[in-house]
């Protein structure tokens, strides 16, 4: 009798034991549930930012911060004339490459093929220069200004390129055709409408800047 007692406290400390913990079991998990659910947070666009992104072919947008207030700004605008000739630059890119392919379509043979997108790719190393050339007065269309917590200026602009993307097209293959030595535009077949043409579509497909 005296076993039994034993043997029936030890199985009731035993059990009494398991429950507690299959409690604490059960109500972890839904604590740690609760501290994993996270949310993302959505960061809207600056006012100069979100203007440049409808014509981004045409308007970028850029930043400066400082505690003078003319260095942020003017930190703010060779930041956004470098996104504007970036963009160009890409457009242009994107235009010599789609007219190279399209000269690849009827060169005789493979060599000559390669030959005309060698040389279309050549020429794509000046167009960051060119670029540049073009975008030189673009004026300020949008200005917004801040203070930071540590009471330094924050300035945000937008610049815009004011010709329609058809004179810029037109601009562009201008400069190309002057840039051109007479060799290179015969080597490449150059057609100055039908560049034009492709710098135009170019223009008009573009989205924004993406890393090179």
């Amino acid at each position: 009798m005296k076993k039994f007692t034993i043997l029936a406290s030890v199985a009731l400390v035993m059990f009494l034991q398991s429950c507690g913990s299959s409690k604490q079991v059960a109500t972890a998990p839904i604590n740690v549930s609760q501290n994993q659910v996270q949310q993302d947070i959505e960061v809207a666009l600056n006012p100069c930012e979100e203007y440049a992104f409808k014509a981004p072919s045409q308007r970028a947008a850029g930043t400066g911060v400082h505690f003078k207030e003319t260095t942020a700004e003017n930190l703010a605008q060779l930041n956004a004339r470098t996104n504007l000739a970036k963009a160009l630059q890409q457009c242009v890119q994107a235009a010599t490459k789609n007219y190279a392919d399209g000269k690849e379509l009827f060169a005789a043979d493979g060599e000559s093929s390669s030959y005309v997108t060698d040389q279309s790719a050549g020429v794509a190393d000046r167009e960051a220069g060119w670029a540049k050339e073009l975008i030189k007065g673009a004026p300020v269309v949008m200005k917004r200004k801040y203070k930071t917590p540590d009471n330094q200026w924050r300035i945000y602009v937008c610049v815009e390129y004011q010709e329609s993307v058809a004179e810029m097209a037109a601009k562009i293959t201008k400069v190309f055709n002057e840039k051109l030595t007479q060799e290179q535009k015969a080597r490449i077949d150059f057609n100055e409408q039908k560049f034009k043409q492709e710098m135009q579509e170019a223009m008009g497909d573009y989205k924004g800047v993406t890393e090179q």
